[in-house]
């Protein structure tokens, strides 16, 4: 389990165990538009601390670091 460098907003947030919550989907299948920020960040809390009024920041930075890791796998 390593760390992840995200853009939250106007910072850089090292996240912890993303990959592997990103693997997790890959193998369900799960692609960017079938995703929602919310199941994302339930996901990622389990490792990490994600302040409740940062929420919308999170989901769409953690959203947009799974489009990019999905589209990275698929090539």
């Amino acid at each position: 389990m390593g760390f992840r460098q995200v853009k939250v907003g106007s910072c850089s947030m090292q996240i912890e165990g993303l990959d592997d919550i990103f693997q997790e989907y890959l193998k369900k299948g799960k692609t960017p538009h079938e995703m929602i920020g919310a199941d994302l960040i339930k996901n990622t809390r389990k490792q990490n601390f994600i302040p409740e009024d940062a929420e919308d920041l999170y989901g769409e930075a953690l959203l947009n670091e799974y489009k990019s890791y999905y589209n990275a796998q698929k090539k």
